[in-house]
């Protein structure tokens, strides 16, 4: 996971969407598409996460292009960390 976040600045992108499939994996025990875990973890996600996972949904499906700033200052990393929380809280050998 440290990995990974240290990835965030250079692959916003993928980080988001890797840590949303971790979490829909961990929580489901399905494996899906980078779209599909974003679907997943958006109806799940606080309010104040949803725009950086939804802007790395679309950037994926080539919907928009790259722009963090609209997720808002800070937004990117907050959801980063709170995607993170949750697969560390669904990890084995976590609890």
């Amino acid at each position: 996971m440290p990995g990974l976040l240290g990835e965030l600045a250079e692959d916003t992108r993928n980080v988001l969407l890797a840590l949303a499939r971790a979490w829909v994996t961990l929580d489901t025990g399905a494996v899906v598409p980078k779209d599909g875990a974003a679907g997943w973890a958006l109806g799940r996600l606080p309010g104040e996460h949803r725009p950086a996972l939804a802007h790395a949904r679309e950037v994926y499906l080539g919907e928009a292009e790259e722009n963090w700033g609209r997720a808002g200052p800070g937004r990117v990393a907050d959801c980063a960390a709170y995607l993170a929380g949750r697969v560390r809280e669904l990890a084995p050998g976590s609890g």
